[in-house]
């Protein structure tokens, strides 16, 4: 990720709640990008929820950065993620944790974050392929 795109993906996170990370994924943390692939990010907060009524785990935002190129940004408190993953976890579904996975960390990760990867990682590990 460019730093042009990184600095708007600061200042469009800025007045959240305390970042716990910011977690690149898919096909650019994986180095697969192509032409009209996507940027995507997900923005962990650390603590609970700051949302009254979570959609798709907090929310999505998403823009054009300087190149054209669409960033997406999926919110999700970590004590939600948390929360979903063991849920999904327990019914005996593989959770989508790309970025437990193949995740290439930007920013953050506190203790908190570390403890959280390791567990999904654990998950993933046991659950069906």
């Amino acid at each position: 990720m460019d730093d042009s795109t990184l600095a708007e993906v600061r200042r469009r996170i800025a007045p959240s709640p305390p970042l716990a990370a910011l977690v690149l994924v898919g096909s650019a943390a994986r180095g697969e990008m192509r032409a009209n692939s996507d940027i995507d990010v997900n923005v962990f907060f650390a603590g609970a929820s700051p949302w009254m009524q979570p959609v798709r785990d907090g929310g999505r935002e998403g823009f054009f950065n300087r190149e054209g190129r669409q960033v997406e940004l999926a919110y999700m408190a970590r004590e939600d993620g948390r929360r979903r993953m063991l849920e999904e976890g327990a019914g005996g579904r593989r959770t989508r944790l790309d970025w437990a996975e193949e995740g290439v960390l930007l920013e953050g990760g506190s203790e908190d974050f570390y403890a959280l990867r390791r567990e999904a990682l654990e998950l993933l590990a046991k659950g069906p392929p």
